[in-house]
């Protein structure tokens, strides 16, 4: 999370551990959204800076970025982590396991975002702005990365980056 939650980075030409990446406008939204992709295979959505989902190569949901809220996934299930601000000097992240239901439909709402993001991807409905493509390598085909995530499933325990 960014040490100022309003900070907000330049993804295309900062997030260097993104390989392959892209910006998009979706119709008339007016946040910017953009899809990455790291070498090991694992991908990226960033809806806005306050909606940002992480998947590991299996498609399998990692992490997420939710109004200023972390959620991370375990064998347990899905933790939420608030950070705690004590001050300038310090914070503590407060993990919170989500309930079956409540997971239940954080879920649910991350497969609906995703459907519809390849919906407009699909309909031709999402301008290409600026995209960053390994030398040699072909476009990225995100309908077809976004259609091998599986919203449903978590990865378990998060490795190393």
């Amino acid at each position: 999370m960014a040490r100022h939650e309003q900070d907000r980075e330049d993804l295309i030409a900062e997030a260097k551990a993104l390989v392959t990446r892209t910006e998009f406008r979706i119709c008339d939204a007016s946040d910017l959204l953009v899809l990455g992709q790291r070498t090991n295979g694992w991908l990226s959505v960033y809806f806005h800076p306050e909606l940002v989902f992480h998947f590991n190569e299996k498609g399998e949901l990692r992490r997420a970025f939710v109004e200023g809220m972390m959620y991370r996934s375990s064998a347990q299930g899905l933790a939420r982590l608030r950070r705690n601000r004590e001050g300038l000097a310090s914070s503590e992240l407060l993990r919170d396991d989500l309930t079956l239901i409540e997971r239940v439909e954080f879920l649910k709402q991350l497969e609906t975002r995703l459907r519809s993001l390849k919906d407009h991807l699909r309909q031709g409905r999402a301008e290409v702005l600026r995209e960053v493509v390994p030398p040699g390598s072909p476009p990225p085909d995100w309908e077809h990365l976004l259609g091998q995530t599986i919203p449903t499933r978590l990865a378990g325990r998060v490795g190393p980056r």
